[in-house]
C-alpha cells in the first residue's frame, strides 16, 4: 500500500510544522488586517510585542476577504507591519528583523523563506494564501531547521547555532 503524508489541517500547526519551529514556543496568534481610510488597527503589533516579552513565536495571519477576491500578500503584510512600528516606535520591528514566510502550506507547491524583513519584502513567495511568524529566540534546532526548510542566510542564525 502506498503511504501518503498530509500536513495538519490547521494554518496553526501547518506553518509552524513546516517551518521546524517548536509548537509550544509559539505565543498568541496575531491577525492582520488590511488598513481603510482612518482604519488601522495596532493590535498586531501589541500582540506581537508581548510574545516577543516572554520569547515566544508569533504566527501572523494575513487578512483574507473571500468577497472580493483578496488575500494578503506576505510582502504586503511587511509593510503594514513596518507602518505599525513607524506609528508606535518600540523598536520590535526593523529592516533586519528576521521573519518568516509561508505560502500555500499543505500544497504541492508550497514555499518557505525567513530572512530579514526588508529582504522577505521583495520575495516573490508565488501565489497566496501567505502567512508570517516574527520568531522570538531560536532554539538552535530551529535555527538549523530555517537554513535548511526556508533558506535562512545562515549570518542571521548565527547567534543561535
Amino acid at each position: 500500500h502506498t503511504v501518503e503524508i498530509i500536513d495538519a489541517p490547521s494554518v496553526l500547526t501547518a506553518v509552524p510544522t513546516a517551518l521546524g519551529l517548536e509548537h509550544y514556543k509559539f505565543g498568541r496568534v496575531a491577525t492582520l488586517s488590511r488598513p481603510y481610510g482612518e482604519y488601522f488597527p495596532l493590535t498586531p503589533y501589541h500582540i506581537i510585542e508581548g510574545n516577543l516579552s516572554l520569547s515566544l513565536h508569533t504566527l501572523i495571519l494575513l487578512d483574507i476577504e473571500q468577497e472580493e477576491g483578496y488575500m494578503m500578500s506576505a510582502s504586503e503584510g511587511l509593510s503594514i507591519l513596518k507602518e505599525m512600528e513607524a506609528k508606535v516606535g518600540h523598536g520590535i520591528i526593523r529592516s533586519d528583523t528576521l521573519f518568516c514566510a509561508a505560502a500555500r502550506v499543505g500544497c504541492d507547491d508550497a514555499a518557505l523563506k525567513a530572512d530579514t524583513l526588508d529582504s522577505l519584502m521583495v520575495t516573490d513567495m508565488g501565489p497566496q494564501p501567505h502567512t508570517l511568524v516574527l520568531p522570538g529566540p531560536l532554539h538552535f534546532i530551529e535555527a538549523e531547521a530555517l537554513i535548511n526548510l526556508a533558506s535562512a542566510p545562515r549570518r542571521l542564525l548565527k547567534d543561535y547555532l
